[in-house]
């Protein structure tokens, strides 16, 4: 993504969480960006809310977002918290 295509989806999804701040895929959303953007903690943050309030994340792990986290314990750790 280039930065002005990163900034609009962060504000999408924060304007969708201001609508439903239950909102998994809002939160994948932002996940999935701060991790294009190679932001890890703020990636980390957002991908435990995605989990918590239901996105399936382990369905996404053959995306480029996920690569580079897909074998990393924290990651790995944060799918075994919240997989059903």
């Amino acid at each position: 993504m280039n930065q002005k295509k990163d900034s609009l989806a962060i504000q999408y999804a924060e304007k969708a969480l201001k609508i439903n701040s239950k909102n998994s895929f809002a939160y994948s959303t932002l996940a999935e960006t701060y991790a294009l953007m190679g932001d890890d903690e703020n990636f980390y943050k957002n991908t435990e809310l995605a989990l918590k309030y239901g996105f399936p994340v382990w369905e996404q792990l053959d995306e480029i977002p996920y690569e580079k986290y897909a074998n990393q314990e924290r990651f790995l750790s944060l799918i075994r918290k919240y997989r059903r």
